[in-house]
């Protein structure tokens, strides 16, 4: 596989658009691992003064909020001799406030500029960048008061800067080792109490004798925790700080990391770690500078409809990080002496507040004061220029004159909303050096060609971290500018995968093999099953999902058979995506060809098809899935390894965690790390909540691995389970009356078929029906004949049910056949006179619905014969085990007699019609 990602080429990209010597600044809209940066930085509390240098680790990530990067102190230059509390050598978390892509940027800025009508105080405004780290320093101490753990709980902030290079203020922080969360498999999923009621309940359930209550979990003391955090915010005067970590804004649980650590030993119970670390230990805050402001009209996750609404009963319409001063000192008060040396933070961030508010129109709080009061005015005048100045859009001179004339700020404001040229006229009109560089492009061939140049650079290195463009295919484009921009009009509005796939024939080379040909080779190669299978390990034990220890206990056991096995199933399944994907394509373009009459219809039967294939639970790429464990189960005549698998893998979408619920018994550590690591990588495909760590991926983790476990297991212990399996086989107690049971079973059936008929329902929805009925069936006659100690228990009729439901699918296969036909027919007339529909023509020549009646009695009559003979494959596939062979003869039977009953449909029509 090609190199996703590449810093060096980024920096190449970055000289080449500095050697252009441009008389505007480079466009940087990130920097990277690798960099030195060299800033101003004033402490927090104390407010110490220092020149920093700083060698950037690794990007992080970042959101709305900003961009995070871990980061090397290289040189630290404090003024006066004053106490930092830094150390050359140590590693630390850089914030920057400014979203890396331009959509972020512009959403933002966008809400914020409705909200407070003035430019996003966090990036350009150093008051309220201070009053951030400063809100931050304070809600550390005050943990210090009531949370378990003290101040360590709460990251700690220690000084703010302004990169001139993003045009954004910044701040340093407290480097955190740590993880998200670890998903885990907790098959009492539905005894937890709403673990986070209460500060206690993640460790009350510890301590509940005999296992009675929800053991505690980690999503149990992290839900816990945050509730805590938003109490503690509230007390201090800070709610709408808060919003960083309300648990149902399913985006605020990456805010709270665990530190990694904690001391482990492989156990003696098989494949269960004896683990030692308390799950509510080393929880802690990382995250206090919102990314968007919270409007009234546009809440965006359910927390976010409570939050509205308290706002507007507090008086606060437009919520993002305003806090009450008041309540703040009353609680520095009445805890004097744990505050008692952050007096100058406290007066520093009155001033803050002050200069940071003050500084804004803000409608929403200011209201008439805005028409009254000329120093607000002129402060908020000053922060837009000072904002467009920041971010280039105005140099310095430009920005002192308009701030004094606020109707060419207003223009000019209004003129960024142009689509399109918005910001480019906004930065000719405002900056002297932007004009200068336009001038030159119109006069000079030769700087015009350098400028292009240099434009192209840096627009590659946002295509190479967006992931259009490669590391050698980047370098490559900069030479052949006619195809860069070629590409950069055409191309790029496409999605980022989809313009490097249909331009990098090496990448759309390694798509391709690792679609169709790795799966293959990860069949047949037991050697790279076993390579693949470490390397996720080793990325398990890298992202957090696994501890040291698990991840050496899982090399030890990579070539044991069962999980070879499992791989070699992944591989099937691998293989199997585009089965149903290419099934459903032919099957629409057929209904086009052949079906359709009209360009309307056609769209329809097209659409139609395909959703259908979504959305139905069984498809023909999970049927293969699911025959091919079963085959795995005949051929080593093994039905315990197999039988919670078996029954799974026939799902869509869920069947690749066939093997991971059958292993968590036997295997709950690797059982939990591959489901986990299908909930993440499935997950990350659903826009906005999607993110890697948030709630979303926690529900989708629980649903499909931790709810059956938990149904499983509730299944057990339920004390009518017997009763209630004994109703479901025998039909509600028709296997319980005299005489052939199986008979009475299946003529009900065709009774229940015909009402659907005559109901309207069509034939696919019976057939939908049948995979459930053969799966429930399957599950309850092998319970039933293990608790009776049969083979068959002649009392379960439930096998007969489905096999009459596939016979009786025939009641709709007339009008199939006759429109089929006339269809085919009509396509054919020009090349046969006679064409093979009309064998099938005329199936209304009996009154009414009678072919229904016909045909669910033909089918009956098939039935029972070939169920009472069982010719083969019947009586093969009995020898199966449990309740397989019990089901499996009957829906063979039931598919020889709708086989039958079509035959005897057409020669009925054939001979009478």
């Amino acid at each position: 596989m090609a190199v996703a990602y590449s810093s060096d080429v980024c920096r190449q990209l970055a000289a080449v658009a500095d050697e252009a010597g441009l008389l505007r600044p480079r466009r940087v809209t990130r920097h990277e691992a690798g960099d030195t940066l060299e800033w101003d930085l004033t402490g927090v509390a104390p407010a110490w003064k220092a020149r920093a240098a700083f060698r950037l680790e690794r990007y992080v990530g970042g959101g709305f909020a900003g961009q995070v990067y871990r980061a090397r102190l290289e040189r630290l230059e404090v003024e006066g001799g004053a106490a930092a509390p830094l150390e050359v050598g140590g590693t630390y978390a850089i914030k920057i406030f400014v979203p890396w892509s331009r959509f972020g940027r512009g959403f933002r800025n966008l809400l914020y500029g409705l909200g407070f009508q003035a430019p996003f105080g966090l990036q350009v405004n150093p008051a309220a960048a201070r009053a951030c780290a400063l809100w931050h320093k304070l809600i550390r101490r005050g943990a210090s008061v009531g949370l378990r753990g003290g101040e360590a709980v709460v990251v700690d902030v220690h000084a703010t800067f302004f990169d001139p290079a993003l045009g954004s203020m910044g701040e340093v922080l407290e480097w955190i080792d740590g993880r998200v969360w670890r998903l885990e498999v907790d098959d009492r999923l539905f005894a937890r109490k709403d673990a986070g009621a209460s500060p206690a309940a993640a460790t009350a359930a510890t301590d509940a004798p005999g296992g009675a209550a929800a053991p505690a979990t980690e999503y149990a003391a992290k839900r816990a925790f945050m509730r805590q955090l938003v109490d503690l915010f509230h007390e201090m005067g800070a709610p709408e700080l808060a919003r960083q970590y309300e648990w149902w804004t399913m985006k605020s649980q990456p805010n709270a990391l665990k530190r990694r650590g904690g001391e482990e030993s492989p156990g003696a119970a098989g494949d269960r770690l004896a683990e030692r670390e308390d799950p509510a230990e080393g929880l802690v805050a990382v995250d206090f500078g919102a990314g968007l402001a919270l409007l009234p009209f546009l809440p965006m996750s359910p927390a976010d409809v409570k939050l509205i609404f308290r706002g507007l009963a507090a008086g606060r319409p437009v919520q993002f990080d305003r806090g009450d001063l008041a309540r703040l000192e009353a609680f520095v008060a009445n805890h004097a002496l744990v505050f008692g040396d952050l007096a100058g933070a406290l007066a520093e961030l009155r001033e803050a507040e002050v200069a940071y508010h003050g500084g804004q129109l803000d409608l929403a709080n200011h209201r008439l004061r805005v028409l009254t009061d000329g120093r607000l005015r002129r402060a908020a005048r000053e922060g837009w220029a000072r904002g467009y100045a920041a971010r280039g859009l105005m140099d310095p001179q430009a920005a002192a004159r308009f701030a004094r004339r606020p109707v060419r700020l207003a223009l000019f404001i209004l003129l960024g909303l142009v689509p399109l040229v918005g910001r480019f006229l906004q930065r000719l009109w405002g900056s002297a050096p932007y004009r200068r560089h336009l001038g030159a492009m119109l006069t000079s061939a030769a700087y015009l060609g350098r400028a292009l140049r240099a434009r192209q650079a840096e627009i590659l290195i946002d295509w190479h971290r967006k992931g259009r463009a490669g590391p050698e295919r980047a370098l490559a484009l900069l030479g052949h500018p006619v195809a860069f921009w070629l590409q950069a009009w055409t191309l790029a509005i496409l999605p980022a995968r989809l313009h490097r796939l249909l331009t990098d024939r090496r990448y759309a080379w390694d798509v391709l093999q690792g679609v169709v040909l790795r799966p293959v080779r990860l069949y047949f190669n037991a050697a790279l099953r076993r390579q693949w299978l470490c390397d996720m390990i080793e990325e398990g034990r890298a992202e957090g999902m696994l501890r040291p220890a698990e991840a050496e206990y899982l090399f030890g056991r990579v070539d044991e058979p069962y999980i070879q096995k499992y791989l070699k199933a992944l591989a099937v399944h691998v293989c199997t995506l585009p089965v149903t994907q290419m099934v459903s394509v032919a099957i629409a373009l057929w209904a086009v060809f052949f079906v359709a009459r009209t360009w309307a219809e056609a769209v329809a039967w097209a659409g139609g098809i395909l959703i259908a294939f979504q959305v139905t639970p069984i498809s023909p790429g999970s049927f293969v899935r699911g025959a091919y464990v079963v085959y795995l189960m005949v051929r080593e005549r093994n039905w315990y390894d197999y039988r919670l698998a078996s029954a799974i893998s026939f799902w869509k979408y869920i069947g690749y965690l066939g093997f991971p619920i059958q292993m968590v018994s036997s295997y709950p550590v690797l059982a939990r790390f591959m489901a986990a690591r299908w909930a993440m990588q499935g997950i990350r495909l659903v826009p906005v909540f999607g993110e890697h760590g948030a709630l979303l991926e926690h529900g989708f983790f629980n649903a499909f691995f931790n709810v059956p476990i938990s149904l499983g297991r509730r299944w057990k212990e339920w004390a009518g389970r017997d009763r209630f399996l004994d109703r479901v086989g025998t039909c509600l107690g028709v296997g319980r009356l005299p005489g052939p049971k199986g008979v009475y079973a299946s003529i009900l059936t065709a009774a229940a078929l015909v009402g659907l008929y005559h109901a309207g329902f069509p034939w696919w929805a019976v057939f939908a029906a049948v995979f459930p009925a053969v799966g429930v069936g399957i599950a309850v006659a092998g319970a039933v004949a293990a608790r009776l100690g049969e083979r068959d228990p002649p009392r379960v009729v439930l096998d007969e049910v489905a096999g009459m439901m596939i016979a009786g699918l025939a009641a709709w296969v007339p009008r199939f056949l006759e429109r089929v036909s006339r269809a085919v027919d009509a396509d054919l007339a020009i090349w046969v006179p006679r064409g093979p529909g009309a064998w099938f023509h005329r199936f209304d020549w009996l009154p009414g619905d009678a072919w229904a009646w016909t045909s669910l009695a033909l089918a009956l009559g098939w039935f029972t014969l070939c169920d009472g003979l069982k010719p083969p494959p019947a009586r093969l596939v009995e020898r199966l085990p449990g309740g397989w062979g019990i089901v499996a003869d009957d829906v063979v039977a039931g598919a020889m007699a709708l086989a039958l009953t079509i035959a005897s449909q057409v020669l009925l029509n054939r001979w009478l019609g």
